[in-house]
């Protein structure tokens, strides 16, 4: 442990000066001193018994635009097609932990609870959004009328989860059991039944506002939630060919598809992230080979997270949380407060094992993809509501750091 002290505190150095005396590097040799940092404060923060997650995202957050700035907005930009691939990758682990053998008895559990919790953080969330945001000064001076709306909005915002850091957590800590596992089939259902509803929602707004039926916005999200899993389950039904017929090389072949998946994602306005979901969930329970298809992931499975969450903290806006910290933290208690006594309601009323309310309330902290394609549907189809992206982003940051501790 002293030798990694000892490293991470000479890399740490020499970063700092190559960053005070503004050295020029490329991408790539930012990237790797990235990785190394990284690497050795997660060691020390596994030996405090605490997520590595959390000290790859500081390496990215302390190394990015917003601090020391070794990695400036352009360096950032740059590195998030290679943040939407290990996205990819890690999606498929995602998929391949939704097996319907485990969760078969399970699933009017699910149901239940993402019933439940749904409700209740929408319902509870959206009456203490309006409550607040009255005293509130940039949405205060609203009319009534768009208070209403805007509460409406948070309501919605406090459903997103992230099921990344989740199944992130779940291999790093190999917390393989039932609670985890219900935690992230919950995380997933809800996240597509509130891309579906707000979708809806927004067709709605638009419809009052601009005389349009909105159906532009809703069909575009319907085709980026179905399409995406259409597109899934072909190319899931393709890997199964290769993995029956030609075998070997699984780990190129799986590099090969996230980079393929991630391009393909872009090109057609379809989710990456649920299209890898939906590989994943095809290989696993359509045939016997998920363990074969996802082997290899386990020997670069470190470098994946580390790339994925360091690149994710480096993309962090630190100066919207400053404007924006107060509120957000707010929301953040409020609604850990709401999930918590809403999973223990259900945890009652389906006579299940209390350990899912007692400790599953930390799995739904982490904000992340599904709250920013909602503050991006906000974005465009709503500028004036430009501080509820603030916020909305305030929150990923602040989960993102404080969720996985």
């Amino acid at each position: 442990m002293i030798t990694r002290y000892l490293s991470f505190s000479l890399l740490a150095i020499i970063i700092a000066l190559m960053a005070i005396l503004s050295v020029p590097s490329n991408i790539f040799l930012t990237l790797g001193f990235m990785v190394i940092i990284s690497y050795l404060l997660g060691e020390i923060f596994d030996h405090y018994k605490l997520p590595k997650v959390s000290g790859y995202l500081l390496v990215g957050i302390i190394l990015g635009p917003f601090a020391l700035n070794f990695i400036n907005i352009e360096s950032a930009l740059s590195l998030q097609f290679i943040d939407m691939i290990t996205l990819t990758i890690i999606a498929f682990v995602v998929g391949k932990e939704l097996s319907i053998k485990k969760f078969k008895k399970d699933l009017k559990i699910i149901i239940t609870y993402t019933f439940i919790v749904i409700s209740a953080t929408f319902f509870f969330m959206t009456l203490f959004s309006y409550i607040i945001y009255r005293f509130y000064p940039f949405i205060g001076e609203l009319p009534h009328k768009e208070m209403v709306i805007v509460a409406l909005i948070f309501g919605f915002l406090a459903l997103a989860k992230s099921p990344l850091t989740t199944v992130a957590l779940m291999k790093e800590t190999n917390a393989y059991t039932r609670t985890p596992r219900l935690i992230l089939s919950i995380t997933v259902l809800k996240d597509i039944i509130v891309l579906v509803g707000f979708a809806l929602f927004m067709s709605i707004l638009k419809a009052k506002e601009f005389g349009t039926t909105g159906s532009h916005l809703i069909f575009g999200t319907l085709w980026e939630i179905f399409g995406s899993f259409l597109i899934g389950f072909v190319i899931g039904m393709l890997s199964l060919l290769y993995l029956k017929h030609i075998k070997g090389q699984n780990l190129l072949m799986l590099l090969i598809l996230a980079i393929f998946i991630s391009i393909l994602s872009e090109k057609l306005h379809i989710n990456n992230l649920l299209v890898a979901i939906s590989v994943g969930f095809i290989i696993e329970n359509f045939s016997d080979l998920g363990d074969e298809f996802l082997t290899n992931v386990e020997i670069i499975s470190t470098f994946i997270y580390i790339l994925f969450f360091s690149i994710r903290g480096a993309n962090l806006d630190l100066e919207v949380v400053k404007r924006t910290y107060f509120i957000s933290i707010l929301l953040l208690v409020l609604r850990t407060i709401i999930t918590y006594f809403a999973l223990r309601f259900a945890s009652k009323l389906q006579k299940d094992t209390p350990w899912i309310y007692k400790y599953g309330w930390s799995g739904f902290i982490n904000q992340s993809g599904v709250t920013l394609a909602i503050a991006l549907i906000i974005k465009n189809s709503f500028p004036r509501y430009v501080d509820i992206v603030a916020i909305s982003i305030s929150l990923i940051v602040i989960t993102d750091i404080l969720g996985p501790p």
